[in-house]
């Protein structure tokens, strides 16, 4: 009985409390390497969220200043123009307009809300058929105004020749009014509509 007192006293309980001792402090070590774990997950879905909330603030900055520069100048002439007759204008528009959004292409998918990604793309889509629409009348623009200057320097026998062409291109532009103020109208809602949903994001993402 003495031997086994002494075998528990000398052996089993001190490995007993070794034991232990490693389970506290494996449990202890596993507490510190979950926290250090969230901790890591926390700052990484923070600087995720504030590189959404920069990626659309730069849109909507961008979008933004687009409509208010085009609003200003040609817009404005193609918004108040009526639907029956040539909108005859040399816009100038170039490829680069759109410099955040093509930057950004390949960032686009970490915005979460899918909403306002469809409106982001759905937006410059419709910003990129309005500056294709725009190319299109500045070339009908240029027919016009090559058939007018040559009937005003035509000959007598020429004269009826170079009216009809100058009244086929002027039809032509008529038919195509209707497509300009259209394509003008949906670009500069979308951009209103994406404005919006990104304010809002912001606003709710703020709190």
């Amino acid at each position: 009985m003495a031997d086994t007192l002494t075998i528990l006293k000398d052996f089993v309980i001190p490995a007993g409390g070794v034991v232990f001792g490693s389970i506290v402090g494996w449990f202890g070590s596993s507490r510190s390497t979950s926290r250090a774990i969230d901790a890591q997950d926390t700052r990484d879905r923070n600087a995720e969220m504030s590189e959404i909330r920069a990626i659309l603030q730069a849109i909507r900055d961008e979008v933004q200043t687009l409509a208010e520069v085009h609003m200003e100048g040609g817009g404005r002439n193609i918004k108040e123009a009526p639907s029956n007759a040539p909108i005859a204008m040399f816009y100038p528009i170039s490829d680069h307009y759109f410099t955040t959004f093509e930057a950004n292409a390949s960032r686009i998918g970490k915005v979460t809300d899918a909403a306002i990604r469809r409106q982001i793309i759905r937006t410059y889509v419709l910003f990129k058929s309005l500056v294709d629409t725009i190319r299109l009348n500045n070339h009908f623009t240029g027919k016009l105004e090559s058939a007018e200057t040559a009937h005003r320097n035509c000959t007598p026998d020429e004269v009826e020749a170079k009216e009809r062409e100058c009244v086929l291109h002027w039809q032509q532009m008529t038919a195509y009014a209707p497509q300009l103020k259209a394509s003008n109208d949906r670009a500069m809602d979308a951009c209103a509509a994406l404005i919006s949903a990104i304010d809002g994001w912001l606003k709710r993402e703020a709190v």
